[in-house]
């Protein structure tokens, strides 16, 4: 079975995938798309040549919102 992390940037969306039974990774990135951020999640996926239904675990990490936050860039979500 495949395990993937993506990542989603400002710049770019990383993967990795790991195949439990060859015990091999591979590594892909893809430009990100501010806009369209599941743009660069399905090129990186298909960069990566994975069989999704051999998916068992899928981690997604999201960068682009911690860097919001830290530079203030992030929506108000509730006020007190």
């Amino acid at each position: 079975m495949l395990w993937i992390g993506i990542d989603v940037g400002g710049t770019f969306t990383d993967g990795v995938v790991y195949d439990d039974v060859t015990r091999t990774f591979a590594y892909a990135k893809a430009p990100s798309t501010p806009v369209a951020p599941t743009e660069g999640v399905l090129a990186t996926l298909d960069l990566l040549g994975c069989d999704m239904g051999n998916v068992q675990r899928f981690c997604h990490g999201v960068t682009i919102g911690t860097n919001a936050i830290l530079e203030k860039r992030a929506p108000k979500c509730g006020c007190w």
